[in-house]
């Protein structure tokens, strides 16, 4: 998962030299009805705005800048709380689609944003959060 100081994010400067770089972020899917949380919110509202100011001011090198919004993926971060049956049974019960994600959900798209296939995709977040940016599912 890149961060916002990760050195490989070009600068205007570096676009030049490097016209065939691409780059992708990973961001999240942001909620917003959670108490307690406005400073996560905020960072990832500010991590969306800078991916696409950058897009903007990098499209003129052809380069694309794009994010992949994870929802609930099962992996260790955060001590790996999703991997707990009784978690995911509640957290999937509030998913449209019924399920947590898995890391193999996150791998199709980040193949389709590095391919000549997304060529004319730059300045996007696309969830990948089975519906939950949609609102959460009533039981």
């Amino acid at each position: 998962m890149a961060s916002c100081d990760d050195p490989g994010i070009c600068t205007s400067h570096e676009a030049g030299q490097r016209r065939q770089y691409r780059r992708h972020d990973v961001g999240c899917c942001v909620f917003e009805r959670r108490n307690g949380r406005r400073g996560y919110m905020a960072a990832k509202a500010g991590a969306a705005h800078l991916m696409r100011n950058v897009a903007l001011e990098l499209a003129p090198y052809n380069i694309r800048v794009n994010a992949i919004a994870p929802g609930f993926i099962v992996t260790n971060i955060g001590g790996g709380w999703l991997k707990q049956a009784g978690v995911q049974t509640s957290m999937a019960a509030a998913i449209p689609i019924g399920r947590i994600g898995t890391t193999e959900d996150l791998k199709g798209l980040a193949l389709v944003l590095a391919s000549p296939a997304s060529g004319f995709v730059t300045g996007v977040q696309i969830p990948i959060d089975g519906g939950a940016s949609l609102g959460m599912r009533h039981r």
